[in-house]
């Protein structure tokens, strides 16, 4: 797989399991649970920035334990989003549009 392709799959897997959010505080977080490790862990090799915690829980029995990629240092944030920005769908670009001007970025 080339690079453009595995930043796709990145975004393809950000798309549908990642979250995106804003604070007063002026910073725009990026993340991503899921109870697959190595999953997680790729992501995070492919964008090349971030951190990957964990595990978490499980907090309920028969769950799983989360793992989670967190980034919330603006530059960083910045340079995933613009990576991003091809493969992602409407809905997810305007999530990202409303966090950053809610953090004052734009």
């Amino acid at each position: 797989m080339d690079d453009q392709q595995r930043i796709a799959w990145a975004a393809g897997l950000f798309e549908g399991e990642g979250s995106i959010s804003s604070s007063r505080e002026r910073q725009v977080r990026l993340r991503l649970w899921m109870t697959d490790e190595d999953v997680v862990r790729r992501f995070c090799e492919i964008v090349g920035v971030g951190h990957v915690k964990g595990p978490y829980g499980p907090y309920d029995r028969g769950t799983k334990q989360l793992w989670a990629w967190d980034l919330i240092k603006k530059a960083d944030v910045k340079k995933v989003l613009e990576m991003f920005q091809p493969w992602l769908g409407a809905r997810r670009l305007d999530q990202i549009l409303t966090a950053m001007q809610k953090a004052g970025w734009i």
